[in-house]
């Protein structure tokens, strides 16, 4: 359960290194999943807001469903 917590913080973390280093930056843009996955939303080519949206509140009620799950049987 340790990880879940740490997911964010991971994401905001590339996030912020790569638009504080070219090199980094360009790195991150050469992989496999940020160009199935992301390039979409970070290059603002027009997305639905369902496609936008739907991610986050996955992950929110992941999070959400694990703590509930955490604090009612630990």
């Amino acid at each position: 359960m340790p990880v879940v917590p740490q997911v964010p913080f991971f994401i905001i973390s590339v996030i912020l290194i790569s638009k504080g280093s070219p090199t980094i930056e360009k790195k991150i843009k050469s992989t496999y999943i940020y160009k199935k996955y992301l390039y979409k939303i970070n290059d603002k080519i027009d997305l639905e807001l369902v496609k936008r949206v739907t991610p986050i509140v996955i992950v929110f009620i992941v999070i959400a469903i694990c703590a509930i799950v955490a604090f009612l049987f630990i």
